[in-house]
């Protein structure tokens, strides 16, 4: 089942906006020692992201870059919430946005809270989301 398309770009990183649909694929390694880093591939395979994270971190920070290793952003999980709650801050360390996770019957909702809106916007995912 295909989303409807979006009216405007959603997004922080106007490089990454998509002219149309896109698959994403991300694939974490949920017991690793050699670090909690990943690569975030367009359906074809092609690399977008790189993102790097710590094996003993209590915030669970992840650092994102583009292929050229340009440090775009990193994630935090912020303790404390009913839900898991992460927030995206910008390379300087200013909050960008906030992210929440919840469940809805056969899929995994994520409200998105990008700093300047005043709503919240849902996005339902598909697969083995673990937040």
């Amino acid at each position: 089942m295909a989303l409807a398309p979006a009216p405007q770009p959603i997004g922080v990183f106007p490089q990454f906006f998509a002219a149309g649909p896109e698959t994403l694929v991300m694939k974490e390694k949920v017991m690793s020692l050699s670090g909690d880093s990943f690569s975030i591939k367009l359906a074809n395979g092609t690399p977008v992201l790189k993102v790097e994270g710590k094996v003993m971190s209590l915030t669970g920070r992840k650092k994102m870059f583009d292929m050229q290793g340009n440090h775009l952003c990193s994630i935090v999980k912020e303790h404390f919430h009913i839900h898991s709650t992460y927030v995206v801050e910008s390379a300087g360390g200013e909050k960008i946005m906030e992210v929440k996770s919840s469940f809805k019957r056969k899929c995994s909702v994520l409200s998105v809270m990008m700093m300047g809106d005043v709503q919240e916007r849902d996005f339902e995912t598909t697969g083995m989301l673990y937040i």
